[in-house]
C-alpha cells in the first residue's frame, strides 16, 4: 500500500550559512540574496539554519532579549516577506522568538505570496536551551505543492517519536535546521538522520552552520536523505552554499511500498500534542 499523494517532484534548497552573530539586519540582508539565488535555480522552498537570524548565541540573546529576539509582526522580517513574494518562493529560517515573557527557538515559515504563516517552536530542549527558552508543544507540517513537509530544530531529530508522528499523520519529508559542531557533530547527525530517513521511508533534510557562531564551529555538511537512508546530496565542511536537491514522488511511492513500515506501525498518540499543517 502507498501513502504518497503527490504526483509531481519537488525541488528545495538548503543554505548553508554562516551568520553574523546579533546581526540581524545583515543576515536579513544575506538571506534576501540567498532567496534570490534559489528562485533562480527553481527551487519551491529555501531551509536555513537554527536560529539564523542571530546566531546560535544564547549568551548575546541574554544580555539584550528585546534586542535579539523577534516578535509578532516584527518589521526586521519586512525584507524577507517582500523577497518571496516577488520571488515566488517559500522560506523557513531560524531565530529566537518572543512572546510575551517567553522565549523560543523557532522556525519562522514564509509563504510564496510573503505571508508569514506560522511559526514552528522547537519542542526538545537540551539542558542549556532550558535555562533560557521555553519548549513548544505542537507540531508542524507544511503542505506544497502536494507534498507534507514536517517541521524540525536540532534536537528535535534526537527523538525518533518526533519524526514517527509526523510520517504517521502523512509527513514526506522531514526538514531539519539545526546546528551541528565539530567533534561529535558529524557522527551524530550521519547516524541521526539516516535512521529518520529510513525508519519512517521519507526524504530527510539537516540544513546547518558553517564556520562559528558565538563560540561553537560548525562542522557544516548539510545533507540530504533519500527514504532508504542514503545520503543523495551533502555540502561542504567549511562553505557558504546553497545545496539543492528534487524529492521524487515516484520513488517515495515505490520505497513506501517496498517497506511498509509505516502501515504496519502502531500508531502513537498525540496525548496533548496538537499538529498543524498551513499551506503555502
Amino acid at each position: 500500500m502507498s501513502t504518497i499523494v503527490a504526483n509531481n517532484n519537488l525541488k528545495i534548497a538548503l543554505a548553508q550559512m554562516a551568520s553574523n552573530d546579533g546581526d540581524i539586519e545583515l543576515n536579513v540582508q544575506k538571506a534576501v540574496d540567498v532567496i534570490i539565488a534559489a528562485a533562480k535555480e527553481k527551487a519551491a522552498i529555501v531551509i536555513f539554519p537554527e536560529e539564523y537570524l542571530t546566531g546560535y548565541a544564547p549568551e548575546l540573546i541574554k544580555s539584550d532579549i528585546v534586542r535579539y529576539t523577534l516578535t509578532a509582526n516584527d518589521e526586521r522580517l519586512n525584507p524577507l516577506l517582500a523577497v518571496c513574494k516577488q520571488q515566488q518562493i517559500a522560506a523557513v529560517i531560524g531565530a529566537p522568538t518572543r512572546v510575551n515573557d517567553k522565549l523560543f527557538i523557532s522556525s519562522i515559515v514564509i509563504d510564496r505570496f510573503g505571508i508569514e504563516k506560522i511559526r514552528y517552536n522547537k519542542m526538545n530542549l537540551d539542558e542549556d536551551e532550558r535555562k533560557i527558552y521555553t519548549a513548544g508543544s505542537n507540531l508542524v507540517m507544511l503542505e506544497l505543492d502536494g507534498w507534507q513537509l514536517g517541521l524540525a530544530i536540532c534536537y528535535d531529530s534526537a527523538f525518533g517519536e518526533h519524526a514517527r508522528l509526523l510520517a504517521q499523520a502523512g509527513c514526506q519529508a522531514y526538514l531539519v535546521s539545526a546546528l551541528f559542531t565539530k567533534g561529535n557533530g558529524y557522527d551524530e547527525s550521519e547516524i541521526r538522520f539516516a535512521a529518520r530517513a529510513h525508519d519512517n521511508t521519507m526524504y530527510t533534510t539537516m540544513t546547518n552552520y558553517c564556520g562559528y557562531t558565538e563560540s561553537r564551529e560548525s562542522c557544516g555538511l548539510s545533507r540530504v536523505w533519500d527514504p532508504k537512508g542514503k545520503v543523495i546530496e551533502m555540502a561542504s565542511v567549511e562553505n557558504q552554499e546553497l545545496l539543492y536537491a528534487e524529492f521524487d514522488a515516484e520513488q517515495l511511492d515505490e520505497v513506501r511500498t517496498e517497506n511498509p513500515v509505516l502501515i504496519d506501525s502502531k500508531k502513537y498518540e498525540l496525548r496533548g500534542i496538537k499538529l498543524t499543517t498551513v499551506k503555502l
